[in-house]
């Protein structure tokens, strides 16, 4: 079986991780070829390494048309048992030139709920959706953003399932319990007695850092010694360092932007709690790695992260309210909550968001669109 991914690009985030964790995972009776639509793919290694064949296109845009015509010339002669599109764009690519030929079946992956995607990516993936063989979605929370917004034909159409991300849950918790915790805390500056809080994701608006932020500044008037390092950059930066000066915080708040993969087992490591005060979200690849990391988490009740976070590895709370972040932040004080909640997600994880699951559960859909069954 020959299963090509076409996807925007091959960075770092968490669909283009899912994808190489895929790869690397599966067994020797399937090929793979792995196609990025953009110039810059700085994993194009590793997914070689991985074992999959990489092409690129190099467009310099969404709209670069040499660039379309190059990936239409390639799936005019290609012949794939599935091709698998992950993120809007690639989507509506991958069902158009899958409806003219190159591929037997064609699958698609939400990554997210509608609310993320831009409004045009918005309009022409709805558009194109009932060109899918089957369409994935990555926790029941996405699945049912969509489906509400379907009309009663385009349900109809639509051939939906539910398979979660995952990661190498144990492997991870390695690589956190291979850090040198003292040395980690130097570097970043807290100490054993201080109760740290960790965040790690894009700033972006849909992350709502600046809600944590504002929590902090209710939770260091309870715990005098509490510290929270959030990571991750982008294009809020300048907000979160104005909130974070503004409520006076600059002992207690570290912005840390941009990390390496090293610093991201740094920052779990010298974690108390995790904390997620996303207002939209898909699923929430950070929240496995905190649970992979024994860390309970405080995070909002939406969909996706409901999907993740059980009442007994964690606290949700509504989001936008940053009062009942700083409640629920303050309770993880308790080291014997903390511990319970670390040991319960730990064992969650394991059980539903192994990678090994995950990668079956493709496998499987694979052989079932393809007619390997």
């Amino acid at each position: 079986m020959h299963v090509c991914y076409l996807i925007n690009n091959l960075r770092g985030d968490g669909a283009q991780r899912l994808v190489l964790d895929i790869i690397d995972n599966s067994d020797e009776g399937i090929r793979f070829t792995t196609c990025a639509f953009e110039k810059y793919n700085p994993l194009e290694q590793e997914f070689r390494e991985a074992g999959s064949n990489v092409v690129t296109f190099d467009a310099a845009s969404k709209f670069d048309v040499r660039a379309i015509q190059r990936v239409f010339e390639y799936f005019r002669g290609a012949d794939f048992d599935v091709l698998h599109a992950h993120l809007p764009y690639s989507q509506v690519l991958a069902r158009v030139v899958g409806a003219t030929g190159g591929a037997r079946s064609v699958v698609s992956t939400q990554h997210n709920v509608p609310a993320n995607y831009h409004p045009v990516e918005r309009a022409l993936e709805r558009l194109t959706r009932p060109l899918d063989t089957t369409t994935i979605a990555v926790s029941d929370g996405v699945r049912q953003r969509f489906l509400a917004q379907s009309r009663p034909w385009e349900t109809e159409l639509t051939d939906w399932r539910t398979i979660y991300n995952g990661i190498d849950v144990a492997q991870f918790n390695r690589g956190v319990r291979e850090i040198d915790e003292q040395s980690a805390r130097d570097r970043w500056g807290v100490s054993e007695d201080d109760l740290v809080y960790v965040n790690i994701s894009r700033y972006v608006p849909a992350k709502a850092q600046t809600d944590a932020i504002r929590a902090m500044s209710g939770v260091v008037r309870s715990i005098p010694d509490a510290r929270m390092v959030i990571a991750g950059g982008g294009q809020l930066e300048r907000l979160l360092q104005r909130a974070v000066a503004n409520l006076d915080l600059e002992d207690h708040v570290t912005l840390a932007g941009r990390v390496s993969d090293r610093s991201i087992y740094e920052l779990y490591s010298i974690a108390d709690v995790f904390v997620f005060p996303s207002i939209h979200e898909g699923f929430g690849i950070v929240l496995l790695e905190a649970m992979a990391s024994e860390l309970p988490v405080v995070a909002t009740d939406i969909p996706g992260v409901r999907d993740v976070v059980s009442n007994d590895t964690g606290v949700l709370v509504p989001s936008e309210t940053p009062d009942e972040l700083a409640k629920a932040m303050i309770r993880m004080r308790s080291p014997n909550r903390r511990r319970t909640f670390g040991k319960n997600g730990y064992r969650r994880a394991l059980d539903a968001f192994d990678i090994d699951r995950v990668v079956d559960e493709h496998v499987r859909m694979y052989r079932t669109v393809s007619g390997g069954d």
